[in-house]
Parts: structure tokens; C-alpha cells; sequence
């Protein structure tokens, strides 16, 4: 038995049915409704929510008395958006194809997906972007899952947080096939685009894509707060940064001299492509070996690989 929930951020109400004729207006309502609790004993399956429109505020997915796992993903062709930042506080949990915009914040917790003391959370195939932070914020989330999604303009010039990926505390965290552009703030140093540390044990951070990092360094694998290995290799004892870092742990990342970005018209660069992306020089960022947990499709739902090869990055050209 499964079940499918509804939510609709322009028409929906505080209605314990989240169905397609009586959706509900948030996740946090539909995770707390009378019909997710219609699947009482059946903890193995999962629950589908389907979200459309545009939220104004903040969102939560929620604990509640059953431990199902959760699929959030579109209802329809486009991208949900979440105008503010999104907590988890559930375990098993995927997030897949949304937008998540904190243009019009000036503050907030620490990530725009702020995911903190929960397990197997799976974020892909969505944009991340404009929060005055980093743009994911991981603590205590061990085997999650990062990949296909795009980092672009999380920046603070007063904020402890900013850049891409922040992981703390876990085991056994995946990320891959991540483009980041233009996060931190000029001459702000405190942060990264990827930054592995504080007891993150066991990573995998392959075949990344970094742009035009204004502050700070563009990955790091800290080994001295507590990071074992990075793909494998041990870091115990150092922090690995930027270039030496990649080229020491390996895995088909790369920091762009150039922007290698541009709309899916190939016409403008990433900074105002919205959400039509595509890499500007197909061929220019081959994985020379791909990973068993790769993506069979990119960001835009398109086979990988396609043409000579696969290609690093969110988006296979």
C-alpha cells in the first residue's frame, strides 16, 4: 500500500484530506494530517507529496508517530519554490526537483536546507540559491545523499556560513555531481563550496563542479577536526584545500578557470540563466572514472553520459 499526498502552495488549506481536489497548503500540514496517519503499521513504504506554486515562508518536514519514507517531488512540469529556507527534522527523506530561493531574507538558520540530526536524507535535481548562508547545512546526517543540484549566490558578508555544502558529524556522506557558482561574500574567509569536517568520518565527493568561489577556498577535507577519508584516501591529520585538496583525493572534481556556464540557449552566463542550464563547452569536464553510485540521468532529466563522455557537474551536455 502506498500513498500519495497534495500540496499546493496557491490554493491549498490547513485540510487533513491532501488530496488532488482538497490539497493541503504546506508539507509540514500534510506530514501532520489525518491521512498520512491512513498508513499506520505499514512502516516499509513510502509517501509521495507532491508540491506545486510558490511558498512566501519558511518550510519544515516534521517527525510524527511513523517512520515512512517520504518522497517530496513536483505536482506537474515545474519546479516548486520554496522563497525562504527548508529544515528537516525527519529521517528518510528525499527532496527532489525543487527550488529553494532565499533572495529575500536577511537571516535565518545556517543553511537554506538545514538538515540537522537525522538519517538518509537525499537532496537532488534541485537549485539552491541567493541564501545569506550556505546553501546546505548537514550535522549529524549520516548516508545522505547530495547530487544533481546547483549551488549559485549563497553569500553572507557578516554570516559564520556561506558557500555550497556543509557536512559535520556523519558517516558515509555522497556527494556528487553538484555545480556551484559565485557563493561567499569577497574577502569573506570563514567558509567554502565544499567543506567536509567535524567528525564527518567517510565522504565521497566526486565529480563536483566549482565556479568563482568570491571567498574563501573552494573545497576542503579537514582531516584535523575528526574527517578519516575523503573517496577512500585518508586525510587524518591535515586539511586538504582547493586544487591540492582534489588532486590529492581524486574523483573528478574541478574548480573552473572560466565560467563554464551558460543558459540552455548556450547565450548568457549562469548569473542570469535562471533556471535553463547547460555547460558552455560540452566535453570540457570528463570523469575519467565514473563512480558506481553516478546518476543515470543530470539536473534536467537528460541520460548520463551523452556524447563523448560523462561530464562533471550537474548537467550532462
Amino acid at each position: 500500500m502506498e500513498l500519495e499526498l497534495y500540496v499546493d502552495y496557491s490554493t491549498g488549506t490547513n485540510n487533513p484530506a491532501c488530496s488532488v481536489s482538497q490539497p493541503c497548503d504546506s508539507i509540514n500540514t500534510a506530514v501532520g494530517s489525518s491521512a498520512f496517519g491512513t498508513i499506520a503499521g505499514l512502516t516499509s513504504n513510502e509517501i509521495s507529496i507532491y508540491v506545486k506554486g510558490t511558498k512566501m515562508g519558511n518550510e519544515n518536514i516534521g517527525s510524527n508517530a511513523y517512520s515512512n519514507p517520504v518522497l517530496l517531488q513536483p505536482w506537474g512540469a515545474s519546479h516548486p519554490i520554496i522563497k525562504n529556507y527548508f529544515t528537516f527534522s525527519r529521517s528518510n527523506v528525499t527532496l527532489d526537483g525543487f527550488e529553494i530561493d532565499g533572495s529575500s531574507l536577511g537571516g535565518g538558520p545556517p543553511g537554506a536546507l538545514y538538515i540537522t540530526n537525522t538519517s538518509n536524507p537525499v537532496i537532488k535535481n534541485s537549485y539552491i540559491h541567493n541564501y545569506p548562508g550556505t546553501g546546505i547545512y548537514l550535522a549529524g546526517t549520516p548516508n545522505a545523499q547530495i547530487y544533481n543540484n546547483i549551488f549559485a549566490n549563497n553569500k553572507t558578508s557578516n554570516d559564520s556560513y556561506c558557500g555550497g555544502i556543509y557536512s559535520a558529524s556523519a558517516a558515509n556522506v555522497y556527494f556528487i555531481n553538484n555545480s556551484l557558482y559565485q557563493n561567499c561574500t569577497s574577502g569573506h574567509t570563514g567558509n567554502q563550496d565544499v567543506m567536509i569536517r567535524y567528525g564527518t568520518t567517510t565522504a565521497t565527493v566526486k565529480q563536483n563542479i566549482v565556479y568563482n568561489n568570491l571567498g574563501g577556498t573552494t573545497y576542503i577535507f579537514d582531516g584535523l577536526s575528526g574527517v578519516s577519508t575523503v573517496n577512500g584516501v585518508s586525510v587524518t591529520g591535515t586539511a586538504y584545500t582547493g586544487q591540492t585538496g582534489i588532486d590529492y583525493v581524486g574523483g573528478s572534481n574541478y574548480i573552473a578557470a572560466t565560467d563554464p556556464f551558460t543558459d540552455a540557449g548556450g547565450v548568457t552566463s549562469w548569473s542570469t540563466a535562471g533556471t535553463g542550464f547547460a555547460l558552455s563547452v560540452p566535453g570540457d569536464y570528463i570523469v575519467t572514472s565514473s563512480d558506481a553510485g553516478t546518476p543515470s540521468t543530470d539536473y534536467l532529466g537528460n541520460t548520463r553520459p551523452n556524447g563523448a563522455g560523462e561530464e562533471s557537474g550537474a548537467i550532462e551536455d
